[in-house]
């Protein structure tokens, strides 16, 4: 069997390699990048921390870590019982 390429010649279906399925990585977010360098400790949780405040919206409560960012941007939220990074303090 054949197949056209993108230039509109007849490829053979053998000769293609084909490349076993990817995982899909898109794009690194604020919050990812954040945690790689920082790292993660184990058994301590966000809403424990000193640096993690709320939000009120319009329509909801969006939760920020003051040390990562404090934007209304959606890319920078955080979860409540996300696992803390190393740069966890426990509330006073």
């Amino acid at each position: 069997m054949k197949q056209l390429d993108i230039y509109g010649n007849e490829v053979d279906l053998k000769e293609l390699d084909p490349k076993p399925l990817e995982k899909q990585g898109g794009r690194i977010t604020l919050k990812s990048w954040f945690r790689n360098c920082y790292g993660y400790r184990q058994g301590f949780y966000c809403k424990n921390c000193k640096f993690f405040e709320s939000k009120t919206g319009r329509e909801k409560t969006c939760y920020k870590c003051t040390k990562m960012s404090t934007s209304s941007n959606k890319e920078t939220d955080i979860r409540k019982n996300d696992i803390a990074c190393n740069l966890y303090e426990a509330k006073p």
